[in-house]
């Protein structure tokens, strides 16, 4: 996306452009890799229902770190907005959606 001049030889500022973060927002091979991991992180959970141990396996598989009280918060707001909107949304659908939301997380897209 923001590719240096193949004729100039020099250190690169890293940058980001628009186009990148919505890309990695809309593709289509990011929503299907979210389904597939929430798919596995329930798998492996042995399809527990308990959300809060979702989101922690999530965030330690994805950020290689456990959630913050304020990230379990927000996670558990969103995921009540959520299911206030669309009244018969399945729980596969809200980990999908979590896990979507963790690969758009700085953590998850920034090398450091």
């Amino acid at each position: 996306f923001d590719a240096a001049a193949v004729k100039e030889c020099y250190r690169r500022e890293q940058s980001i452009v628009p186009q990148q973060a919505l890309a990695i927002a809309n593709a289509t091979i990011i929503h299907d890799a979210a389904a597939s991991v929430a798919a596995s992180l329930s798998a492996d959970l042995a399809g527990s229902a308990d959300d809060a141990a979702f989101l922690t396996t999530a965030f330690h598989r994805l950020l290689l770190r456990p959630p913050s009280d304020h990230e379990r918060r927000h996670c558990q707001e969103a995921v009540a907005a959520w299911q206030a909107v669309e009244k018969d949304v399945s729980q596969t659908t809200l980990r999908t959606r979590l896990i979507w939301a963790l690969f758009n997380h700085n953590d998850f897209i920034t090398l450091r």
